[in-house]
């Protein structure tokens, strides 16, 4: 009887050690990531100027142990472009998963007020100068509840998040020649650049080749298509050959590139850069006879025809 109740509280003790040691190893062996950032505002960048910025997050956990762990609150200071732009504190409860994934969004508020215009303009300059990419950093934890008590595990996480579409940058816009007659065909250049530090460049990109109408609307002559996919950084050239043509109101041609229905460039009305067209004249270079196989140049040959004749006579 003394060694049933000894086994008894033996087992009502290490059952719950044990539960302690499977939740713990549950927490501390999950791994963390942010899976996506998006803003409220359509305009990050007015957003920013005006200190008021609302974020959505999406913690993706993934679970490596066998029993599913609550979380009671998410904590992190958050920065853009590296400049601390504040604190988060996220108290609605979520769970770390058993031997899964899961994903939690997470929205919050932040108001840069106390932030300072240099570091505001330094953002919004780095978010331009990688065309809409920024880089969020997180630096907080989490606290899962392992038996009624609260732990708390570090988060240290980098993510590099568009603002704007994946296009890709314009480098150049050219073209061979920067006149020539109508009938010819000429040849242009378009080079690009991902200019973003983590996302890779992937689409269309259109090249159309544009009428420059006197007095009226400008025409579509002809449109180019080029797959493209760019590692962060890659930089690529496009090459096309068009014909062109001359009407009464062609004043020349000027090419525009757009990555899905966004312009990227379109060449300066001037020219150059735009392709100017002249309408060719004729003149007579040569005029022969074939005879046998053999050519006979008309004034030539009669001149040295004659001569001869001349000289046998004699």
């Amino acid at each position: 009887m003394k060694k049933a109740v000894i086994f008894i509280f033996a087992l009502l003790l290490v059952l719950p050690l044990g539960y302690l040691g499977l939740c713990y190893i549950s927490a501390t062996s999950a791994s963390y990531s942010i899976s996506g950032v998006s803003f409220s505002q359509t305009n990050i960048m007015e957003a920013l100027l005006s200190r008021q910025l609302d974020m959505k997050l999406y913690l993706r956990i993934k679970g490596h142990g066998p029993v599913s762990v609550p979380v009671k609150s998410f904590h992190s200071q958050i920065y853009l472009e590296d400049v601390y732009i504040g604190n988060i504190e996220i108290n609605e409860p979520f769970s770390i998963p058993a031997f899964g994934t899961s994903t939690v969004p997470l929205t919050f508020h932040l108001d840069l007020s106390t932030i300072s215009l240099s570091d505001i303009q330094h953002i919004v300059e780095t978010i331009l100068l990688h065309n809409g990419e920024v880089k969020i950093r997180f630096d907080g934890y989490i606290e899962p509840i392992i038996l009624f008590l609260p732990i708390t595990i570090p988060i240290k996480y980098s993510v590099y998040a568009l603002t704007v579409s994946n296009a890709p940058r314009i480098v150049s816009m050219n073209w061979d020649s920067t006149s020539v007659a109508a009938g010819e065909s000429v040849t242009f250049h378009i080079t690009v650049k991902n200019v973003f530090r983590h996302s890779i460049v992937k689409g269309t990109l259109r090249v159309i080749v544009r009428e420059d109408v006197i007095l009226g609307s400008d025409v579509d002559a002809k449109v180019y298509q080029f797959p493209v996919q760019l590692s962060p950084s890659e930089t690529k050239t496009f090459s096309g050959s068009f014909t062109t043509y001359k009407r009464i109101s062609t004043r020349g041609f000027f090419l525009k590139a757009l990555w899905e229905n966004q312009v990227l460039a379109e060449q300066e009305n001037k020219y150059p850069p735009r392709l100017s067209v002249i309408k060719g004249t004729l003149s007579l270079v040569n005029a022969y006879w074939t005879v046998n196989g053999k050519t006979v140049y008309i004034m030539q040959n009669r001149r040295r025809s004659h001569s001869s004749h001349n000289h046998k006579g004699k």
